[in-house]
C-alpha cells in the first residue's frame, strides 16, 4: 500500500502533535493526549517502510545509504538547534546538579538513546519529569533505533512480499505480547524499551507492505471514521493512571492504522484531515514537538507552575519557533543531499554529544556553579539505594536487595522512606559484626506497605508489596521492619484536591478498587494497616518504623534565593522546624504509636533522635543540609546519624 505525498497524513500529524502539546500544557483537560506519540509511531513506520520498498530503492547499497542520508537531513537540523538552545539556556539558569543531568540527557539525545538512559534512571529520585527539558526525546530514540534495524530486515526479504508481511506480523505480535507483559511486571521498561514499542511502528510497516485493496467508497469512509473514533477515544478517554502502553496502546495505534489504510480518497481524510490549517500544522509537527517541551520545562524551572495565560504564551512561542525552524532550517537542509552537508550535520551532532558528555562529567560548569550552591546540588542529587555492596535478591519475579551477614535475617518492607536507611545498614554490616542479622529490603518507591493499597500510576506496587509479605512469612525471615512515608499516604494523598490517586483492593476481594479520599479513606487505610500488623506479628518479631519530619523548610532548594535569570544566593535556615507547626503529622505519629503499643509491636521513631524538644534542624555544622528534599534524609547523614535503626540488626 505505497503512496506518494498525502495531505491527510500531515493532518494526522497535526492532530497527534496538538494532542501531545495539549496534554503537556493542560493535562487535566486532554487526559489521553500522550497517545499522540503512538499515532506518530504508526505514521513513521508506514512512511519509512514505504520508502524502503519503493521501486526507486532497488540497489541495496545505494538504497540504504540514501535512506540513512535522508533520515539525517530530516532529523538532525531541527534537533541540533533545540539541543544547542537547551545547552546554552541550561548553562545560563541551572544549578550544577541540574546542568549535569541536562548534559547527560543532551548526550543521550544526540546519540538517540534517550529512552535507554531514562529507562536506567527510572528510580524514585530521577528528576521530576517536568524538570527534564529533554525528556521528550525518548520517542525519537525509539524511532531511530527502529530505523537502524528495519532497513536491514526489509533488505533481506523485500523481494518476497509474503515472507516480509509474515515476518513483520510475527514481530509485531511478539512485541505487543511483550509490551503487555512488561506493562504489568516492569512498567518503566514497557514504556521506554524499543522491543515493547516496536509493534506500534511495525503496524505501520505492515500496512505499507499490504497490497492495495479496492472497495466501495463507503467502505473507505467507514474505515476512516472508525479509525478517527478510536484515536479520539484514546485522546479523551485514556489517562496516565491506566496501565500504559499495554493493551490500551491498541486504541490509538489501530485507529491510526485504519485511518491510513482508508486512503486519501476517504471522505474524512479528504475533507477534514486535508484542511489547509491542519496540514500546515502537520508540516511543522516535528519542530513543534521538539520545541514545546523544553519551553514548558524551563518555564517551570525558572518561574514555577504556569497559569493558563502562561501556557498560552508558551504555545504561541513554540509555534513561532517551529515555523521559523521549518522555514529557515528544515527546508534549507532537508533536500540538500550533498555529502559535505551530511558531514557537517553529523559533525555538529558529534560536537553536541561531546558537549553533553563533558557537562555530565562535571568538566563544564554552569553559570550558577559556585561552591555554596554546589552544596545544595550535592544534597539534592545524593541518593544511595541500593548501596554498592548490596546484592540482588530475586523473589517471585520481584527484584529486591540484601546485605548478607548472619543466617538470621531482618526484612525491611516499605517505600523510599525505608530505602533511605540502607546506607546505615550497609555501614553497620560492613565489617560483619558477630551475631548481627542480614538485611533484606523488599521495597518499592511510592509503595505503601499494605497489600491492596497502591496508586494505579505505580502498578508495580500491586505486585511488589504482596511479594514482600509472602517473603516475610518464610522461614528465612526472623524480624520484619514496616515503614513508610505515612504522612504521604494518610494525610497528603487523601486530600480531596490531591494529585495522588491511591486505591484499596482488599486481599481476595472481587470488588473493584475503592479510591482513598478524605476521612473515610484514612480510616480504611489505618484499618488495613492494623490488620496487616496483627497478622504478621503473630508469627514474626515486627517493628513499626515511623517517619522522619516532612516539611518544605527541610528542602535544600529553599536555601536559595534570587533569580535564575540574574543571580542566586545561598542562605542557611535561621531556626529549626517546630513540629507544633504540623499538628497533622503529630496526630498521625501519636495514632501509629498507639496502634503499635496496642498490638505489642516495637516502635522506632526517628523524631526522638532527629529533633530536640520537638525542634528539628534542617542543617548540620551550620550550612550542610541534612535532607535531600522535603522528606528524605541524605545518605551521608543517615550513614553516621541513624543509629536508631541498628536495633533491628543487633543480636
Amino acid at each position: 500500500m505505497q503512496a506518494g505525498y498525502r495531505h491527510d497524513i500531515d493532518g494526522m500529524r497535526a492532530i497527534a502533535v496538538l494532542a501531545v502539546v495539549g496534554f503537556h500544557l493542560f493535562p487535566t483537560r486532554l487526559t489521553g493526549g500522550f497517545a499522540g506519540v503512538d499515532v506518530f509511531f504508526v505514521i513513521s513506520g508506514y512512511l519509512i517502510t514505504s520508502l524502503l520498498i519503493h521501486p526507486a530503492a532497488q540497489s541495496l547499497e545505494v538504497g540504504l545509504w540514501r535512506f540513512y542520508q535522508k533520515r539525517i537531513h530530516r532529523i538532525f537540523p531541527a534537533l541540533i538547534g533545540v539541543l544547542a538552545f537547551c545547552g546554552l539556556f541550561g548553562w545560563f539558569c541551572l544549578l550544577q546538579g541540574e546542568f549535569q543531568e541536562l548534559s547527560a540527557d543532551m548526550a543521550a539525545g544526540s546519540a538517540f538513546v534517550a529512552n535507554l538512559l531514562l529507562w536506567q534512571q527510572s528510580g524514585y529520585f530521577e528528576n521530576a519529569a517536568i524538570k527534564k527539558p529533554l525528556l521528550h526525546l525518548w520517542s525519537l530514540g525509539i524511532e531511530e533505533q527502529f530505523y537502524i534495524v528495519l532497513p536491514c530486515l526489509v533488505a533481506m526479504v523485500r523481494h518476497r512480499p509474503l515472507l516480509m508481511r509474515t515476518t513483520l506480523l510475527a514481530l509485531a505480535v511478539s512485541s505487543l505480547l511483550w509490551c503487555v507483559h512488561l506493562s504489568i511486571s516492569d512498567p518503566t521498561a514497557a514504556f521506554y524499551s524499543p522491543a515493547s514499542r516496536a509493534f506500534e511502528l511495525l503496524l505501520g510497516s505492515l500496512l505499507a507492505c499490504m497490497p492495495s485493496w479496492k472497495s466501495a467508497p463507503w467502505g473507505h469512509d467507514a474505515m476512516s471514521v472508525l479509525g478517527m473514533c478510536l484515536i479520539v477515544a484514546a485522546l479523551v478517554g485514556l489517562d496516565r493512571h491506566l496501565v500504559f502502553p499495554g493493551w490500551w496502546a491498541l486504541l490509538p495505534t489501530l485507529g491510526a492504522a485504519l485511518t491510513l489504510a482508508a486512503g486519501p480518497q476517504a471522505w474524512l481524510n479528504r475533507h477534514v484531515l486535508s484542511l489547509r490549517w491542519l496540514t500546515s500544522i502537520g508540516l511543522i509537527s516535528y519542530p513543534l514537538y521538539l520545541w514545546h517541551w523544553p519551553l514548558i520545562s524551563f518555564y517551570q524551572i525558572v518561574q514555577g507552575h504556569p497559569d493558563k495565560w502562561a501556557n498560552l504564551m508558551i504555545m504561541l512561542v513554540a509555534m513561532l519557533l517551529s515555523i521559523g525552524t521549518y522555514l529557515l532550517v528544515e527546508k534549507r537542509w532537508r533536500h540538500d543531499l550533498r555529502t559535505k552537508v551530511t558531514t557537517t550535520l553529523i559533525s555538529l551532532m558529534a560536537v553536541l554529544f561531546l558537549w553533553g558528555a563533558l557537562g555530565a562529567s562535571n568538566w563544564a560548569a554552569p553559570r550558577h556553579g559556585n561552591t555554596e550552591l554546589e552544596k545544595i546540588t550535592a544534597a539534592i542529587g545524593e541518593w544511595d539505594f541500593p548501596p554498592a555492596d548490596f546484592q540482588r535478591y530475586r523473589h517471585t519475579g520481584q527484584d529486591f536487595f540484601w546485605k548478607p551477614a548472619a543466617p538470621q535475617r531482618t526484612l525491611f518492607i516499605g517505600d523510599s522512606h525505608v530505602q533511605q536507611y540502607a546506607p546505615r545498614v550497609s555501614e553497620v554490616l560492613r565489617h560483619l559484626p558477630p551475631g548481627y542479622y542480614s538485611a533484606l529490603f523488599a521495597t518499592g518507591s511510592g509503595c505503601p506497605p499494605i497489600v491492596g493499597v497502591y496508586e494505579p500510576a505505580r502498578p508495580q506496587c500491586a505486585s511488589t508489596i504482596p511479594a514482600a509479605y509472602e517473603l516475610a512469612l518464610g522461614p528465612d525471615i526472623d524480624r520484619v521492619v514496616i515503614g513508610a512515608c505515612w504522612w504521604c499516604y494518610v494525610i497528603d494523598a487523601l486530600r480531596p484536591d490531591s494529585t495522588l490517586h491511591f486505591v484499596i483492593r482488599p486481599p481476595g476481594a472481587s470488588q473493584t478498587a475503592v479510591p482513598l479520599r478524605g476521612k473515610e479513606g484514612e480510616q480504611r487505610f489505618m484499618q488495613a494497616l492494623e490488620a496487616q500488623l496483627v497478622s504478621l506479628s503473630r508469627v514474626k518479631k515486627v517493628y513499626l518504623l515511623l517517619d522522619n519530619p516532612n516539611d518544605d523548610s527541610f528542602d535544600p532548594k529553599n536555601f536559595i534565593s534570587g533569580s535564575r535569570l540574574s543571580a542566586l544566593h545561598y542562605h542557611s535556615p535561621s531556626a529549626p522546624f517546630e513540629l507544633s507547626q504540623d499538628p497533622s503529622f503529630m496526630a498521625l505519629r501519636a495514632q501509629l504509636t498507639a496502634m503499635a503499643h496496642r498490638l505489642n509491636i516495637t516502635v522506632i521513631d526517628p523524631v526522638d533522635h532527629l529533633c530536640q524538644a520537638n525542634a528539628c534542624p534542617s542543617v548540620q555544622g551550620g550550612d550542610t543540609p541534612i535532607y535531600k528534599d522535603r522528606g528524605h534524609l541524605r545518605p551521608s547523614f543517615v550513614r553516621t546519624h541513624a543509629g536508631f535503626i541498628d536495633q533491628v540488626l543487633a543480636p
